[in-house]
């Protein structure tokens, strides 16, 4: 009888160890362990679709994702887990302060965008897509760049992050400076030589430069690029790359493209950022890109 008792205590306890080492290895499984990432994430190239994609994928393999953009900085994906990816409208010097020093190392890539449609992209967005107040007064694209070209950096705009993004050369003075840009643009700089000799160099640094021009190949273009989770974000069934702030305004009268005019305004006004851009697309690292 005590040899059965016995036994059958052993038996209890080994099933327990055995089920407390279940968890144990479950727990340690369940959260993400691969390397971390950093998206350099440049303003109106398709980056928030990038997020919301990732965010998704946060939550398909238990990471987290965090965001470091302006106003917004908030943690989506897998809240319960550590972020393997961290995402942010800043330099890639900046990633091991506006991050955390697990992402100092981390791999990083950005996406860039044919400035004048950028540029245009984000009227449409900010002036019938956001409707801001401070857009009325500028009735068409061109409007706004002649008002850019008289008083470049005397912002009628109210206080918001996404101002210096009309600004001349903003892309150049963004990856050049990171997060003092808007200081910079806010006290009458302008953008040099010198500044967009630092953003190419700042750009032979990231491992890899997509582009919004060719977003229909993105998945397949970061499958292909050996960047952390590329094996996921290539793979996944339920995530998918939408177009999350495409401003559908031609019902309010948007136009659907810069005039002739405008497209000349604009490439005086941002001369060092479409040289920056066709360097980038020079680049090793550029990927889907249309050269």
């Amino acid at each position: 009888m005590l040899g059965q008792i016995s036994v059958t205590a052993v038996f209890i306890a080994c099933a327990a160890g055995l089920q407390l080492q279940g968890r144990n290895d479950y727990a340690a499984q369940e959260c993400y362990t691969g390397e971390k990432v950093y998206f350099v994430h440049v303003m109106k190239t398709g980056g928030s679709s990038v997020d919301e994609l990732f965010g998704c994928l946060g939550k398909e393999k238990n990471f987290a994702v965090q965001y470091v953009e302006g106003p917004v900085n908030i943690t989506t994906g897998d809240t319960s887990c550590p972020a393997a990816v961290c995402t942010a409208h800043q330099a890639l010097a900046d990633q091991d302060w506006i991050c955390d020093s697990e992402f100092q190392n981390a791999s990083t890539f950005t996406m860039l965008r044919e400035p004048i449609a950028r540029t245009f992209s984000l009227f449409n967005y900010d002036k019938y897509e956001l409707q801001r107040t401070d857009m009325e007064e500028f009735a068409t694209f061109g409007d706004l760049l002649r008002n850019l070209e008289e008083h470049p950096y005397e912002s009628a705009f109210s206080n918001n992050m996404v101002d210096f993004y009309f600004a001349p050369n903003a892309v150049t003075l963004s990856l050049a400076h990171g997060d003092r840009a808007e200081v910079l643009m806010r006290s009458n700089y302008q953008a040099t030589q010198g500044d967009l000799e630092t953003a190419k160099s700042m750009l032979k640094k990231v491992d890899a430069i997509f582009f919004n021009e060719r977003m229909s190949t993105w998945q397949d273009d970061y499958k292909n690029s050996g960047l952390p989770l590329a094996e996921e974000v290539g793979g996944s069934s339920s995530c998918w790359l939408g177009n999350s702030k495409k401003a559908d305004c031609e019902k309010d009268g948007c136009a659907k493209e810069a005039t002739d005019e405008e497209v000349e305004l604009a490439t005086k006004l941002n001369s060092l950022d479409i040289e920056l851009y066709e360097f980038a697309k020079t680049l090793p690292q550029a990927l889907g890109s249309d050269p």
